[in-house]
């Protein structure tokens, strides 16, 4: 029996195989993944994002919370940021808060970029501060700005109030929180008139 015919065969036919497996073989980027090539390969949770590749957008495959833009990875998904996720993402400006007009402004202490990322209104080296009674804003405790029963100053007839202890006239109207003039200065005023 002779092989010959076989082996002609198989010569003749090995630069078609050679061919065909070359273009069926995966490239070695493909194999070792590439992040900018529009596919999932490699350690990637989605095409081009996830794992040794930059972090995914929302509603895209993941494995972890590194794999998320959003540093939410929920059900092997990315989730859109959130304002009680417990991450700083999106915009805040600090861990879910600040920034966003869907979050809470932060508390003294935390991370701003602007004044009203803070409750004190005060964005201060990168920290939101403490309110204070010469900050020129509304803030804390106050009646109004500057003034009121937290501060050294008690605010004048016109300005906001919380209650009449906000008041130098002791009286803070219920229904426009306004202080008002106290009745007795006004009498003195009618007196002293004629």
């Amino acid at each position: 029996m002779s092989y010959r015919p076989l082996r002609f065969v198989v010569a003749a036919l090995w630069p078609l195989f050679a061919i065909t497996c070359s273009l069926t073989a995966p490239a070695d980027e493909e194999l070792v993944g590439s992040c900018e090539d529009d596919r999932k390969n490699g350690d990637e949770t989605g095409p081009d994002c996830g794992g040794s590749c930059g972090p995914c957008g929302t509603s895209v495959a993941c494995k972890v919370n590194e794999d998320c833009a959003s540093g939410v990875c929920e059900l092997d998904v990315c989730k859109e940021p959130e304002c009680d996720d417990g991450v700083k993402n999106g915009d805040e400006a600090d861990v879910d808060c600040g920034a966003s007009l869907e979050c809470f402004t932060c508390e003294s202490g935390k991370t701003c970029n602007a004044d009203d990322d803070c409750d004190s209104y005060v964005c201060s080296n990168g920290e939101c501060a403490v309110p204070a009674c010469d900050d020129g804003e509304y803030n804390g405790a106050e009646g109004d700005i500057d003034c009121g029963v937290v501060c050294p100053l008690l605010c004048a007839d016109g300005l906001g109030c919380n209650d009449d202890a906000d008041c130098a006239s002791g009286l803070c109207d219920e229904n426009d929180l306004i202080c008002m003039p106290s009745p007795s200065s006004g009498s003195d005023l009618r007196r002293h008139s004629r």
